[in-house]
Parts: C-alpha cells; sequence; structure tokens
C-alpha cells in the first residue's frame, strides 16, 4: 500500500501522521530514512499534496469497489482502515478485511500461512464477482461470489469484514 499522505519531505500530513507508528508487537522493517527515500521515489517530483497522490484526501467517487486487506500488526493498519472509511464516505462499495498476522505484505507467505491462503482466496472471489457482473451486464451484489466450475470460492474470514 503506498503512503497515504506521502509530502516531499517524506513525512505524512498531520492528520494521518499517527499511522505512521508500527504497533509494539510489530519489527520495525525499515527506518525513517528509507521511509523518507521511498516517499521521494513514489512522489518522483510531484507535489506530495497533489489529491492524485494522497487518496485520503481526493474524492475517491467513481471508483469501482474497493477490497482492502491489512494485518492486524501491519504498521499501516490505521491507514488502511482510514482508507476504507474514506472510500464509504465518497460512495464507494468498499470491503476491508483485517487479519489476525503481525506484518505487512502477508500474501507472500501463502504456501505456509493459512490467513494468506484465506486472503488470496477472497481475492479471487472479489475478482471473480466484478469480471462475472460486468460480463453479465449487471452489477455484483455485495458480497457475493460465484466460483468458477469446479473451483470452490475460499470464505474470508468473517468477524473482521466490514
Amino acid at each position: 500500500m503506498p503512503n497515504m499522505t506521502p509530502t516531499a519531505s517524506g513525512h505524512t500530513v498531520e492528520d494521518t501522521a499517527r499511522t505512521q507508528r508500527p504497533p509494539r508487537e510489530s519489527p520495525i522493517l525499515f527506518s525513517p530514512e528509507q521511509a523518507r527515500r521511498l516517499a521521494q521515489a513514489y512522489l518522483s517530483g510531484q507535489d506530495g499534496d497533489d489529491p492524485v497522490l494522497t487518496p485520503l484526501r481526493t474524492d475517491l467517487a467513481g471508483l469501482p469497489p474497493l477490497l482492502i486487506h491489512a494485518a492486524s500488526g501491519d504498521a499501516v493498519l490505521q491507514e488502511a482502515q482510514l482508507l476504507a472509511k474514506h472510500g464509504k464516505e465518497c460512495g464507494v462499495h468498499t470491503t476491508i478485511t483485517v487479519y489476525p498476522v503481525p506484518t505487512h505484505d502477508f500474501h507472500v507467505f501463502w504456501t505456509f500461512l493459512p490467513e494468506a491462503m484465506k486472503a488470496l482466496g477472497q481475492i479471487g472471489a472479489f475478482i471473480r464477482n466484478l469480471t462475472s457482473a460486468h460480463a453479465d451486464g449487471g452489477t455484483p451484489a455485495a458480497g457475493a461470489s460465484r466460483s468458477l466450475p469446479g473451483r470452490p470460492v475460499m470464505d474470508s474470514p468473517g468477524p473482521t469484514v466490514a
């Protein structure tokens, strides 16, 4: 997930600065200096206040449905939650699932982490739902999913889906 509110200095704007602190149980994966360099690379010379580059401060109306995954121990969990809230406020059908895992990008551990496999299954069901509704000329129902012939849809964890 890109930094939701980057600035050229590498700092976030005041309203989401608190989201940049990692939870106590989450290891720091990169230093503030590395975060600054990553923000500069992401901005590529653009103004960090440009609404196109700051999803939390731009109008998201008209976007297709959003599926947001976050880890309970993720340093940017609060940003994911703010993005979901903002998407809903802009009228975008938004689903956020917080998985009980300690790290960002947990999906890459699908070979041994059951939550990662569930997350990938949820992504597949989400895409199948959107593309099948589009192919049928309709709009997918909220929470609806369809499976491919012979391929079951994997259920996502229920209690943390919003």
